[in-house]
């Protein structure tokens, strides 16, 4: 079997090295940081032992297999059914019904966050601009803007796009962040005709949906949590790829990769003092910046094309609130989404405390408020 080192222990490294030490692989996993798991992280807040970093996970079938393997399947929840809301010129307001990642497909049910003009402007409707080719793209601005006028970019799909990408609307590209919408926008020729394909015509009788189950055109939620926290996802992958006979080294920093005759070579630790790890295969499982900088000498173009991937800066604070502090016993929804044209400091607020019931409990038992922005 191959030697085979990982490059970073986030949830793709760790996936992969799991993957190939299950198949016999002699795997060794190498991260800077003194934790697994990169971006999903935990801390204790208050006494309250939560997720910091990604609190949860899109409902796919390849993230409930990865739950399964981990023996975490029995643990995996759901929010709890309460409404998700929008910041609105200086009010919170429900998100509104059918549409997809805020795209209406029926623009009288914007009524709540957009203006009498503003929702004329988009039940009007434009001309499709979707480009031509195969290979065509769009922003996501440029896109939706044409159908259903600029209101509803900045209103309703910059809030939530903008939440999961953390960029903005005018450089996102639209077949990128919104393929499902833009495959049927191609099919049946409009963004306005693929919303209304995607999205379910209105059931009085069903169950309204929850969180953001509403915004991707869905009845219930559309993402999963684990009882205690997703931190425990990664934790759990490192187990199992130690119990497979691999090694994972933490704050160990890799400086650069070689060929050799035999294969490759990777280095890393201090610069005074490198040491060389040889091995049959490299997999390089980091961050753009941080890939481009490691393949620069064995793979240059690759080394370009990820130098051209932009990212975005962000932070997420949580914070802890007695209960009861200014009349405040409970949060309203599971949270609220921000317009970026409303100026404001934060893109959103995730009310922990009530969206997750396994939170809520611990919040009662401290005698708190649980939150993030």
């Amino acid at each position: 079997m191959a030697r085979v080192v990982v490059i970073g222990a986030g949830i793709a490294g760790l996936t992969t090295a799991e993957s190939l030490a299950a198949r016999g692989h002699d795997v060794l996993v190498v991260e800077g940081r003194d934790r697994v798991g990169g971006v999903v992280a935990p801390a204790e807040v208050a006494g309250v032992r939560l997720d910091v970093g990604a609190e949860s996970v899109r409902i796919t079938p390849d993230a409930t297999a990865a739950l399964e393997r981990v023996s975490l399947a029995q643990r995996q929840v759901r929010p709890e059914p309460v409404p998700a809301q929008l910041w609105d010129r200086g009010r919170l307001v429900p998100l509104p019904t059918r549409t997809y990642m805020g795209v209406p497909a029926d623009a009288a049910t914007t009524g709540g966050v957009l203006t009498e003009q503003e929702q004329e402007r988009a039940a009007k409707g434009g001309a499709a601009a979707l480009g031509a080719g195969p290979d065509a793209d769009v922003s996501v601005a440029a896109g939706i803007s044409a159908e259903y006028g600029r209101a509803v970019v900045d209103r309703l799909v910059e809030p939530l796009l903008g939440g999961v990408y953390a960029g903005r609307v005018d450089e996102l590209s639209l077949p990128s962040t919104m393929g499902g919408l833009w495959q049927a926008a191609r099919e049946h020729g409009s963004l306005a005709a693929g919303a209304r394909a995607l999205v379910p015509p209105a059931d009085p009788a069903a169950a309204p949906a929850s969180g953001a189950g509403g915004a991707t055109g869905r009845r219930g939620p559309a993402l999963l949590g684990v009882d205690g926290g997703v931190h425990q996802l990664p934790l759990a992958l490192a187990d199992r790829v130690r119990a497979h006979g691999g090694q994972i080294r933490l704050g160990t920093i890799s400086r650069g990769i070689e060929r050799t005759a035999q294969g490759w070579r990777v280095v890393v630790g201090p610069t005074t003092a490198p040491e060389a790890i040889d091995a049959d295969a490299v997999v390089v499982a980091t961050p753009a910046p941080a890939a481009t900088r490691l393949l620069r000498d064995v793979a240059p173009g690759a080394a370009d094309a990820l130098a051209e991937v932009e990212t975005a800066s962000m932070a997420v604070v949580t914070i802890a609130v007695p209960a009861g502090r200014d009349g405040w016993d409970d949060l309203p929804g599971s949270g609220f989404l921000v317009p970026a044209v409303d100026g404001r400091l934060i893109k959103a607020s995730t009310f922990v405390s009530t969206k997750w019931a396994w939170a809520a409990q611990a919040a009662r038992e401290h005698g708190l408020l649980l939150l993030r922005a």
